[in-house]
């Protein structure tokens, strides 16, 4: 009779832990690596950079999309860089895209505004129409900013209203867009 007791009392509390205050999402879409290597992004961000940058590559890890490539420079060689730019969310349907400042040729070219472009230019290609962007300009700290601006009814057409996105995270080779009902 105890046991029985017990098992209903186990099946009847609460499984979350207690002080948990973490919300899940109620809808989250996945962006694979994948969808970023296709060749319609690559012509977008060569589009995006005007052809500045060859060997064009964004991958997606924990801390953001680490993007590599090689700047054109006439007459010299081209300059490898890597940059990381760093994605925060920072309210309802917007989140920001950071590149910390990144120069080359011993700070003779400053090539972070072109890394955010090209950034810009490949979510452009990738979620089509479903976002807008608005360029936040340099920080004290030489880095620059895009706010990104998601719209939800494009992004997931649904009967339901007042779907919004709610957080942003990457995972090794995976970009998750979260999004919440109100």
């Amino acid at each position: 009779m105890l046991r029985a007791a017990l098992f209903a009392l186990l099946l009847a509390s609460p499984v979350r832990a207690q002080d948990h205050d973490h919300a899940h999402p109620d809808l989250a879409l996945r962006i694979d690596q994948a969808a970023l290597d296709l060749p319609a992004i690559a012509d977008a961000v060569r589009d995006a950079v005007d052809g500045k940058i060859d060997r064009f590559r964004l991958e997606i890890k924990e801390d953001g999309f680490h993007v590599t490539g090689k700047y054109k420079v006439p007459i010299l060689p081209d300059i490898g860089f890597h940059a990381v730019a760093s994605l925060v969310y920072t309210g309802p349907n917007v989140f920001e895209i950071r590149v910390h400042k990144l120069t080359l040729l011993g700070g003779l070219i400053d090539a972070t505004k072109l890394v955010l472009k090209a950034v810009e230019g490949a979510l452009k290609g990738a979620l089509q129409d479903v976002c807008t962007f608005k360029e936040l300009g340099a920080r004290p700290d030489g880095s620059q900013a895009l706010q990104v601006t998601v719209d939800t009814k494009q992004l997931m057409p649904s009967p339901t209203t007042g779907l919004y996105l709610s957080g942003i995270s990457t995972r090794d080779q995976v970009l998750i867009l979260k999004a919440k009902l109100p």
